[in-house]
């Protein structure tokens, strides 16, 4: 079973109609995974990374920018790597529970760190925007996609001028790979925190 939310491209940009203004790309009746690889054959690595934070289901998404931030694992400092732990904590099991652990953490997060981004990605990916607000307001249906590619376009400035083109590319793969796993994402999420 894939986890892939569109049959064709086009109706990843007919749901969310702002990325005709991101990306060059043209829309078709292409299958997503095979687009964004073409994406990625034709040097186009700013669209793919644009369009895979907005293919995969929400859960899957935050779940990809997080394996994306932990590619650079090694720069995290504990509160870096706690941020990332909540979000990971969600996708294993995305309750209104942990969206909120995520949303309270966020509120007091450095903007300029990716894992605040996940943060938002979990908050944004269901429920109102801030819960404790007095008229709750519902996240615009792309919002979690572009708080979860902001954390991967955070992630990358850490890199080199010499490693970001590979490290999106190491990115757009990880989106391919988790949009054609069938598999228990739960279980994933548990094999990667333990390692």
């Amino acid at each position: 079973m894939r986890r892939i939310r569109f049959e064709t491209i086009a109706e990843v940009f007919e749901t969310f109609p702002t990325l005709r203004d991101e990306v060059k790309a043209e829309p078709s009746e292409e299958a997503p995974l095979a687009f964004l690889e073409r994406l990625v054959r034709a040097g186009e690595i700013g669209d793919a990374v644009t369009l895979a934070a907005h293919v995969l289901p929400r859960r899957e998404v935050v779940w990809w920018a997080c394996r994306c931030v932990a590619a650079n694992a090694g720069r995290m400092t504990p509160e870096i790597r706690h941020a990332w732990e909540i979000a990971a904590a969600w996708v294993h099991r995305p309750d209104e529970k942990r969206r909120l652990a995520a949303w309270e953490a966020a509120k007091t997060a450095d903007d300029a760190e990716a894992t605040t981004w996940l943060l938002r990605a979990v908050t944004w990916s269901g429920g109102a925007m801030e819960p404790d607000a007095a008229h709750p307001v519902m996240p615009p249906p792309d919002l979690c996609g572009k708080a979860a590619r902001g954390a991967v376009q955070l992630a990358a400035a850490r890199e080199t001028d010499a490693t970001r083109s590979t490290f999106y590319e190491r990115c757009v793969s990880t989106a391919l790979a988790i949009g054609r796993d069938g598999g228990d994402l739960a279980e994933e999420v548990l094999r990667t925190v333990r390692a």
